[in-house]
Parts: structure tokens; C-alpha cells; sequence
């Protein structure tokens, strides 16, 4: 009988999945919404990038200075950020408004997916 709770009795693909995808050449990882606070998935990121090509792009509300001072001691953030491919200082709401595109959304685009 399975009870409520079964699901966390089995393994979860997603980390290797998520390594898998990473681990592949010519990959690109844009990153919105994550404080880079799991060394685990950090890790993943940090090995794509360096041994894979990775190209990574971030984009986060804070200037880029706080930003990389928030990262710094955080573990495989150094590789992260001098990895980078891009790094893009916008709120979600700024490139994404209600009313239309902008300008902001169209150098992400043009930048990601060139």
C-alpha cells in the first residue's frame, strides 16, 4: 500500500538531469530568481562552464558590483562569475511590463539567442 508520502521514499531525476543538460556542448543557462545558495547546484553550473563551455547569463535587480559581493564566498560562485557570459542589472518587471517589449528584452534576446 502506497501512503501519501511515498513520492519522498523515490529518488528524484532532476539533479542528473539537470547535469546531463548542463554537461552538453554549446549549451546556454540564462538564471533569473536564484540567490546561487546551493552548493550542489552551483557545483553542476561551475563544472558545465569550465569543462563544457557552458555559456552562462544572469540577470538580477542588483548592480553588478553588490551582486558579485553577495556571491563572493559562496561556494563555486567565483568560477561562476568570471565565468560569465552576461549579466543583465533588470528587474523581471522592467524587461518583461505589462505594455510591450522593451529595449532591455530585445539585448537579452538578441544577446541569448544569436
Amino acid at each position: 500500500m502506497q501512503g501519501p508520502c511515498q513520492w519522498a521514499l523515490t529518488p528524484c531525476p532532476l539533479p542528473e538531469l539537470f547535469q546531463e543538460v548542463l554537461s552538453t556542448e554549446n549549451v546556454k543557462l540564462f538564471v533569473m530568481g536564484y540567490g546561487f545558495g546551493d552548493e550542489h547546484i552551483n557545483k553542476v553550473i561551475a563544472d558545465s562552464v569550465r569543462d563544457h563551455g557552458l555559456e552562462l547569463y544572469i540577470m538580477n535587480p542588483d548592480a553588478p558590483e553588490t551582486f558579485q559581493k553577495i556571491l563572493t564566498g559562496r561556494p563555486h560562485c567565483e568560477t561562476l562569475w568570471d565565468n560569465l557570459k552576461n549579466y543583465y542589472p533588470y528587474s523581471i518587471s522592467r524587461v518583461f511590463p505589462q505594455n510591450g517589449e522593451t529595449m532591455e528584452c530585445k539585448q537579452i534576446v538578441n544577446n541569448f539567442f544569436q
